[in-house]
């Protein structure tokens, strides 16, 4: 079901002039829970399209000393290019998927964030389809888990939503900040006209501490490309204005019975449970491979 972001109530760009030059269009996923979304379409968790001549991969991290053998990895999201046409794919390929590692207690940074897997390809190319159901327990795998249950996503399905949007205040440059009086900082966080801190592609990273936008191997900064937060809305008791207002109704449901399983397919769709992390995704497309990181904060 489509689903509609309330625009802010005032007009940032009247009121900071040159704020136009930083908004950036992120693109919202909605992740909706769905048992039967397709194989070969955009969508978070569940099966994947997969060439039949690739074994589904596994995590051969050496730091895994206590799996009894290599995890499977998780799948985590899957994009069309169709879908997403203002999104930079990598040359000659039109889908990209997004698998990590989901037991991370004992080979990780030092926050524990799940190893990241990119695959950029051509769907044309898939001739022959692998059929497997990549698993949702890791009892064979490792008997103390901490992360693994919380790692794989609840199989959504999406519906995209474009959404105008300005960086965290405190990461305006210094030409827009500097003039600002102490009170529109004040109105800016109110309303609401920062980053988008649900499920998206670009736009800008709703930074919940400093600017950790990472560099590549080969020295290049790397470009944002995905946010995966735990839960959708963060501020269910201020001005609300992230939340959509077909699911305004599951914050009333939240703070009367937290359990509820239709108020948590809306506010916690994936089932991601990070402890209130955020899961930031960064591609280098300076490098050949387009490789991807994973920073988080909290």
């Amino acid at each position: 079901m489509p689903k509609s972001t309330e625009p802010a109530k005032i007009n940032i760009e009247t009121m900071i002039p040159g704020i136009a030059s930083q908004a950036k269009v992120a693109i919202r996923l909605h992740p909706t829970p769905c048992d039967n979304v397709p194989e070969d379409v955009s969508k978070i968790g569940g099966r994947f399209v997969w060439p039949k001549a690739e074994a589904w991969p596994q995590c051969h991290d050496s730091r895994h000393e206590y799996a009894t053998k290599p995890p499977i990895l998780a799948p985590v999201v899957q994009l069309r290019a169709a879908d997403f046409p203002e999104v930079e794919f990598r040359p000659g390929s039109d889908l990209f998927q997004l698998l990590w590692c989901p037991v991370t207690e004992d080979a990780c940074d030092e926050l524990m964030a799940p190893a990241p897997f990119a695959f950029w390809r051509s769907l044309d190319d898939i001739v022959e389809r692998l059929d497997f159901e990549p698993p949702t327990d890791a009892s064979d795998v490792i008997e103390s888990y901490l992360l693994f249950q919380q790692c794989i996503p609840q199989p959504c399905a999406i519906s995209p939503e474009r959404v105008r949007e300005y960086p965290v205040i405190s990461m305006l440059p210094d030409e827009l900040l500097d003039p600002l009086p102490e009170e529109m900082w004040d109105t800016y966080q109110q309303e609401e006209v920062g980053p988008c801190p649900a499920t998206k592609i670009g736009g800008h990273p709703y930074w919940i501490q400093n600017d950790d936008t990472p560099t590549c191997d080969c020295g290049a900064k790397m470009d944002f490309l995905l946010q995966l937060p735990d839960w959708e809305y963060t501020n269910m008791d201020a001005y609300q204005r992230w939340i959509p207002l077909e699911d305004r109704w599951a914050v009333n449901a939240y703070h009367s019975d937290r359990t509820q399983e239709a108020m948590l397919d809306v506010l916690k769709p994936m089932r991601f449970d990070f402890n209130h992390f955020t899961k930031y995704v960064f591609v280098c497309r300076a490098c050949e491979s387009w490789p991807v990181k994973l920073i988080e904060q909290h």
